[in-house]
């Protein structure tokens, strides 16, 4: 039992520590250089790639329209703008109808 210990322990050592590559050290090496170039390489691309397409399918068409839209919007706030002086003024003239006509009753 104690030999078959020994034994194993040996083999393990001698698998652990060996400098001879085996098919497994192979794959794993393989693995690792597979790994750096989807890091550094595929990655990027894939990136760039998604970077570029988010751009031309959403950035350039939101750009598009706001362009196309924000004079509208422009007029849309000066007609706003005017139409809160015209009920300022509104509301002046009827408060001072309304203080006239007080002072008419008096």
């Amino acid at each position: 039992m104690q030999s078959n210990r020994n034994t194993l322990s040996h083999l393990v050592d001698k698998i652990t520590h060996s400098k001879v590559p085996t098919e497994i050290s192979k794959t794993l090496k393989e693995i690792e250089r597979n790994n750096d170039y989807i890091e550094e390489i595929q990655l990027k691309e894939l990136i760039k790639l998604h970077d570029q397409t988010l751009k031309t399918k959403c950035v350039d068409p939101l750009t598009k329209m706001y362009e196309h839209f924000a004079p509208y919007m422009e007029k849309d706030y000066n007609i706003q703008t005017k139409a809160a002086v015209v009920d300022r003024d509104l509301r002046i003239i009827e408060q001072t109808l309304q203080t006239i006509k007080a002072n008419q009753k008096e």
